[in-house]
Parts: structure tokens; sequence; C-alpha cells
């Protein structure tokens, strides 16, 4: 199992589930391709990189093995900041950008640098 791995229907009648895990360098083509649909002016690849360098919290949500949104929140000074999220268009208005925010919001003192509390490496 992925480790900040996380499993969660979509809702009461929808038997698929989204996984939210922690986003990793091997997940940026996928992401870019899903961020140039989306957005007339998208991240680079070279800021994704630096934010998971960087150790802010990345999160990517997967069903039936694609990724189909991702989210990027900063933790500093007892405050949060969502820098992205977004949602692949061909899978928006089904809850995915709800399900991310709520992770993002409800989980950053769980994970610092992609890890739970407690299990850094």
């Amino acid at each position: 199992m992925v480790t900040g791995a996380e499993h969660f229907p979509l809702n009461r009648s929808d038997d698929d589930r989204i996984t939210l895990r922690t986003m990793n360098y091997a997940d940026l083509r996928h992401i870019m391709q899903i961020e140039e649909r989306a957005y007339s002016h998208p991240w680079t690849i070279g800021i994704f990189r630096d934010c998971i360098r960087v150790g802010y919290n990345c999160w990517v949500g997967i069903i039936k093995g694609r990724i189909v949104g991702y989210g990027v929140i900063m933790l500093a000074a007892g405050e949060a900041h969502i820098l992205n999220l977004c949602v692949d268009p061909e899978h928006q208005s089904k809850g995915l950008g709800r399900r991310i925010l709520q992770h993002l919001v409800t989980r950053p003192d769980r994970y610092r640098h992609g890890h739970p509390r407690g299990q850094e490496e």
C-alpha cells in the first residue's frame, strides 16, 4: 500500500472510489496533461517539482488507476494556503474537487513532507 494513501467513496450511489495519496515525481507527466487541459495559464512542471522538493503537501486523486485530480497546499506559520486544486475536465462535476479540497483542509496537520507524522524518512 502507498504511504499516505486513503480511499473514499465519491458518493452513496457511486461504486467508484477515489484514492488520495501523496504526489511523487513520477506523477508529473499525468499531472501536466491535466493542468494543460484545465487552465489557459497552467503551472509548469518545474513549479510542481519545486513543491514536492520543498515538502509542500501534494496529493493526487486516483480512480481506477488513473490520476483524475490533484491538490497542493503549503503549511507555514500555523496557516495553510491552497496553491493548486484541479480536476481533469473529463471528470468534473462529480464531487472530486470537493473531496480533494476536504482532504487538503482536514488532513494537513497529519502529514509532513508527504509522510504520516512520526514516519518521516
